[in-house]
């Protein structure tokens, strides 16, 4: 059902629920004709075989683990409300192993380099899809998510202190957060207050319905496959790290309140690994070994340390 708020916070229902409704429709369609007790393990395992035999229906593509385990989750959660009722004696999914299982799903480790980011924002351009330049670039500077940044009104952003707030109605994390906003990102929200009126109920970017279509085509034009929205979230968490953001500060101000959760957006891009490697070949402990040179042993070791690694190319090789 729809979420229910009080003082700002969610005390009930599900900020997605249309979309939960949308994969309970299948639910229904497999196991509607059922009595919530004849359910069985079997049964589940049969309908998840089942799920991902079909295709998408919009792309026509293979159905991804990810999706399918979604719609699991939540016939999880709808035998659980049957257990809790007394419906069911015990739950299906337990008699038997995990069915559902996140180390199935394939990781989107996708970065876009400084270089795309730049072809992505100039295919943006167009008088065509000119709509989404300023939240393609909002969501680069700030991490936001696509939701988040649909729902952002006016009153939302301060132009003068230079920074957006995200209300806890509209975080998934049902937390507010505050984040500042880089000159360029500002100087393209006041073009866009100026043009539309920056009312304070309006919608910042003006988009009630989807820009999938534009994404899509300025990433063809940008020459760039296999990458979503939700990359431009990974990427401004990524370049907050690589610019020295301490994590604690990042996690904050993308709305992370767990680390497991947040590192799953630290992608091992090239940056980092090169700047890891930086950091190792600037070993504090390696440098100070030359200070032992003072006595017989720290000569020793020194030399012991210098002969087991080699020269400065080999060390480097051992390292990386």
């Amino acid at each position: 059902m729809a979420p229910e708020y009080r003082d700002g916070k969610k005390v009930s229902g599900l900020r997605s629920w249309e979309f939960q409704r949308f994969r309970l429709k299948h639910l229904i369609e497999y196991f509607g004709h059922r009595k919530i007790r004849s359910i069985t393990y079997s049964d589940i395992e049969e309908y998840r075989t089942r799920r991902l035999a079909t295709r998408t229906v919009l792309t026509k593509k293979e159905r991804s683990i990810a999706d399918v385990q979604r719609g699991l989750a939540l016939l999880r959660a709808v035998l659980t409300f049957g257990v809790q009722k007394e419906w069911l004696l015990r739950h299906p999914f337990s008699k038997g192993e995990p069915i559902i299982s996140m180390a199935l799903e394939r990781p989107r480790e996708r970065v876009f380099s400084t270089e795309e980011q730049r072809k992505i924002l100039q295919a943006c351009q167009t008088s065509q899809r000119k709509h989404v330049y300023p939240i393609v670039l909002t969501a680069l500077d700030s991490g936001c998510r696509r939701g988040e940044l649909l729902a952002l009104k006016w009153r939302d952003v301060d132009l003068e202190k230079g920074a957006l707030t995200v209300e806890a109605t509209n975080a998934k994390t049902n937390r507010k957060r505050i984040i500042d906003l880089e000159p360029i990102t500002l100087m393209e929200l006041r073009k866009l207050a100026k043009e539309s009126g920056g009312f304070p109920d309006a919608l910042v970017f003006g988009i009630k319905a989807s820009f999938a279509g534009a994404w899509q085509s300025a990433l063809e034009d940008a020459e760039i496959a296999g990458a979503r929205f939700h990359d431009l979230r990974a990427t401004a968490v990524t370049t907050w790290l690589l610019r020295g953001m301490a994590v604690p500060f990042a996690m904050n101000r993308s709305g992370h309140a767990d680390p497991r959760i947040f590192m799953r957006y630290v992608r091992m891009c090239e940056e980092i690994q090169q700047k890891q490697r930086e950091q190792l070949r600037e070993w504090e402990l390696a440098a100070s070994l030359a200070e032992l040179a003072v006595s017989g042993s720290g000569v020793a070791m020194a030399d012991e340390w210098r002969s087991s690694v080699g020269d400065e190319e080999e060390r480097t090789e051992l390292i990386n």
